[in-house]
């Protein structure tokens, strides 16, 4: 009756540094395979991002406490999109409410922008998975800053 809820698989705990490198080289290989150039690394969190386009408001910049709207497609390594939206208003959620790749990657741009954030599992999700998000899953987003406001 129990047997279904035996472990036979011994699972190691989960290890963020290992896992960062792990995610370090997948980001690296996905840049190399799509031929992507001119990445940018935020070298404390290790968020990569490459500004896509410029909008005409260089200075205008996102807050955490700020709320927006976006356009936007967030897939995984493999391709699989998991979400998307355009001209989406994210009437409910502040940027400090949203994945540390978000808070990270999108005050690295400015209103109108588009930006390319390859975000690493533990600046996403990390060790849990979320819908068709497998755990410890590289993110792949393009988004588009269109407006924001407190």
């Amino acid at each position: 009756m129990f047997a279904a809820c035996k472990k036979d698989k011994k699972e190691e705990p989960h290890d963020p540094v290992k896992q960062a490198a792990i995610d370090e080289q997948l980001i690296q290989k996905y840049i190399a395979d799509s031929s992507i150039t001119g990445t940018l690394k935020d070298d404390t969190s290790g968020l990569h991002y490459k500004i896509l386009a410029h909008g005409t408001t260089p200075n205008d910049t996102i807050t955490l406490e700020d709320r927006m709207n976006i356009t936007y497609t967030g897939k995984l390594l493999n391709g699989n999109v998991f979400d998307s939206g355009e001209n989406t208003t994210l009437r409910e959620a502040r940027l400090k409410g949203l994945i540390k790749g978000w808070q990270i990657g999108l005050r690295k741009i400015a209103k109108g922008d588009k930006v390319l954030l390859l975000i690493p599992s533990g600046l996403g999700y990390g060790n849990s998975s979320s819908g068709s998000i497998p755990a410890n899953s590289v993110l792949v987003f393009e988004v588009t800053l269109n407006n924001f406001y407190f």
